[in-house]
């Protein structure tokens, strides 16, 4: 059966095929213009730096709300979770990317450590915390 575009509903039963039909002729056009658009799309982005900036506010928000867990105090479930390390065996292969790795990833882009971070409770100062992480090379 097909179905149709004008109202959305079956057209005329089912569909039958009278003779040979190359089904690959018909994808190439529909793979060209995906592939094209796709480059396209790719070159627009590189051009207006569209992926960097978006990073860049992910990055921020993920060291403020990091901040915020780490200001909480020890009773509190979020910063337990955050601070928590499973006792369990890892599966094969290469790890997971945790958010803790992001984080680390994001504080050693801005020059410290996370050790450091930790050693110094940076964080604890709200004002030098939102300097670090506003401030990136």
């Amino acid at each position: 059966m097909t179905l149709g575009r004008k109202r959305g509903g079956l057209i005329n039963g089912p569909k039958h095929h009278t003779g040979h039909v190359d089904s690959g002729s018909r994808n190439e056009g529909a793979e060209t213009h995906h592939r094209h658009h796709m480059e396209r799309q790719t070159a627009i982005r590189a051009e207006l730096q569209v992926k960097s900036i978006l990073l860049q506010f992910i990055e921020e928000e993920q060291l403020r709300w990091y901040g915020h867990v780490r200001r909480m105090s020890t009773s509190r479930t979020t910063l337990r979770w955050l601070e928590w390390k499973p006792n369990t065996v890892w599966s094969r292969g290469r790890p997971r990317k945790r958010w803790m790795d992001n984080v680390k990833k994001a504080v050693e882009v801005r020059g410290s450590t996370l050790k450091e971070i930790e050693q110094s409770a940076l964080f604890l100062d709200r004002s030098q915390w939102k300097n670090l992480v506003t401030n990136r090379p």
